[in-house]
């Protein structure tokens, strides 16, 4: 019988650690920490998590830290053992006992194992959210980089020229320049000459390229003088008109 009680007596508080309840302590990027059961996972997304006092929280898997399982003991719920005082059933009892600590055992294997696994498995997603999350902030400051440095080059890289005519003749004069490629055309008017006095008359930011010049008078609009000119990138270039004619 003292047999007996002294296997009771080492069993009973293996019961009750066999009873005791495994629950889920989340800790969250900003330092908070949530104790509870994990009722729902969405891969990437979210997990539920249904608190000692009865209140649901959804959580973003991006804002989880990690994931642990702890122990907490729940007395209330411990299965109470039958003890038998006669001797004739000492060997009865130790089997059953026995028994029922293997049955305890290989429970908690299991639910242990099982539990460490949703562990893993849900730090591993709280770590491939950021791991995605700073995949996509890099990638959206190299596209950044990308187009700056594109501006910069198509800045300094010009397509566009500058062109200047002298004008020493007393009469005024109309010129049109026609862009060979495109035959987009451009006007510019160029002043008289008084007492002697050369006139000057400049466009800028003119489209590189080759164009077909054309001099008029400004009064009978005939035309005196065609050439072609050359408008080069970020260089000015110079034309004299050199025929004096009546207009």
């Amino acid at each position: 019988m003292k047999k007996l009680i002294y296997i009771l007596t080492i069993c009973i508080p293996i019961f009750l650690a066999a009873q005791s309840k495994q629950i889920d302590v989340v800790h969250l990027n900003n330092g908070s920490i949530l104790k509870g059961v994990i009722t729902e996972m969405i891969v990437n997304e979210s997990l539920t998590v249904e608190m000692d006092n009865g209140s649901i929280i959804k959580i973003k898997m991006s804002d989880v830290k990690k994931v642990i399982k702890e122990t907490s003991e729940k007395l209330e719920n411990n299965k109470n053992i039958a003890v038998k005082t006669t001797e004739e059933d000492d060997d009865e009892i130790i089997e059953e006992v026995e028994e029922e600590i293997k049955s305890k055992k290989k429970k908690g294997k299991f639910w242990k194992a099982l539990g460490n696994i949703a562990v893993a498995t849900l730090n591993k997603t709280a770590e491939n959210v950021k791991n995605k999350d700073s995949n996509e902030e890099s990638t959206d400051l190299e596209e950044y980089d990308e187009i700056e440095e594109e501006e910069i080059e198509s800045e300094t890289n010009s397509n566009v020229g500058s062109i200047c005519f002298l004008n020493p003749n007393y009469y005024s004069r109309k010129i049109v320049l026609t862009n060979r490629t495109n035959g987009k055309q451009q006007t510019i008017l160029v002043g008289k000459a008084n007492h002697g006095k050369n006139t000057n008359s400049c466009a800028y930011d003119i489209s590189i390229g080759i164009y077909t010049c054309q001099v008029f008078t400004t009064f009978s609009k005939k035309m005196i003088e065609q050439y072609n000119i050359r408008i080069s990138s970020d260089e000015e270039t110079s034309k004299k008109l050199t025929r004096n004619h009546y207009n």
